[in-house]
């Protein structure tokens, strides 16, 4: 092989090496960041939905209070649009906690909140029996304004997350807003999200995700460093064989060239008898190392006839 070839052939397999190498830290270390990332963007996503949750449940209280103590239209319609966003963002939590890795005591918050979210649909019953009981007149149809609108076009809604309803519903055209009755179901409604407890709950949750958030941080950092410090051990390691390979080239070339420039020092004190080094690579070094043979063997004849 040509010593071009050689060279060419050497500088392509450490090439070859280096960037097999690098490729596979670049896949590595994705890959490893990249599942990292995720479970914090997972930690980080479930958090968010429960604090959204908590804040949608603080809202829906007020307002079930607030329309228990001062009963219209505009109350008990802003209480069905905020119980509607609860419903939403508890499904929302929900599918993401149960696309997570919980612990059992997040599986048993969940379990608990899934209980109290229960309760108030069952409590919805309550309230519907009580509006129907206390209203006057024949209201088979949704109560319509005077401009043909329904009074409350948030039922329907309302019925797709579990909430049961039947007319006639409370009317309060028809029926007394302070009847203690309707008073009663609502402050009971009012107690039921109270007894649920779900702000604690989630609250608690929430404190546990914080708390699993710093440490998968923590374990991003401590991955970092460990990938960093393998990078360089297996970086030195391809760069140890890189110079062990340049040496071993480096040897094959220069060993052989400095042989022949010892034989030529001596030919050129007269010394004819040193014997050539028998090169046999099959490269430019082994052409030169015949040729080389060739012209000592000639010096070596012309020397000994001009003798003669």
């Amino acid at each position: 092989m040509k010593l071009i070839y050689k060279l060419v052939f050497s500088f392509l397999l450490v090439t070859a090496i280096m960037g097999a190498f690098g490729l596979y830290m670049f896949q590595n270390v994705s890959n490893q960041l990249s599942d990292k990332h995720q479970e914090i963007n997972n930690v980080t996503s479930l958090t968010s939905a429960v604090q959204s949750f908590h804040t949608e449940n603080y809202h829906l209280q007020l307002d079930s209070w607030e329309y228990a103590y001062e009963p219209n239209e505009e109350r008990l319609n802003a209480f069905y649009s905020h119980l509607i966003t609860w419903e939403a963002l508890f499904d929302d939590f929900i599918g993401k906690a149960e696309a997570a890795d919980l612990t059992f005591e997040e599986a048993e918050l969940i379990t608990r909140l899934q209980s109290g979210s229960a309760l108030v649909r069952s409590a919805w019953h309550d309230v519907v029996t009580t509006t129907a009981s206390i209203a006057t007149g024949n209201i088979e149809s949704p109560t319509l304004n005077a401009d043909g609108t329904e009074k409350y076009p948030l039922l329907d809604d309302m019925s797709e997350y579990g909430y049961y309803f039947r007319y006639p519903m409370f009317d309060m055209s028809t029926s007394d807003v302070n009847d203690p009755l309707l008073r009663s179901t609502m402050i009971n409604l009012e107690e039921l999200f109270n007894n649920a407890k779900f702000n604690e709950i989630t609250d608690e949750f929430v404190s546990i995700q914080q708390d699993k958030l710093a440490t998968k941080q923590t374990e991003m950092e401590d991955l970092k460093s460990s990938l960093t410090t393998q990078f360089i051990i297996a970086f030195v390691l391809v760069l140890v064989f890189a110079i062990a390979l340049a040496l071993l080239l480096t040897r094959m070339i220069v060993h052989p060239i400095k042989k022949l420039t010892e034989v030529a020092n001596q030919v050129s004190h007269g010394n004819t008898d040193m014997a050539v080094p028998n090169i046999k690579s099959k490269d430019e070094i082994g052409d030169l190392a015949k040729s080389f043979g060739r012209m000592v063997a000639s010096v070596k004849f012309m020397m000994t006839d001009k003798e003669e």
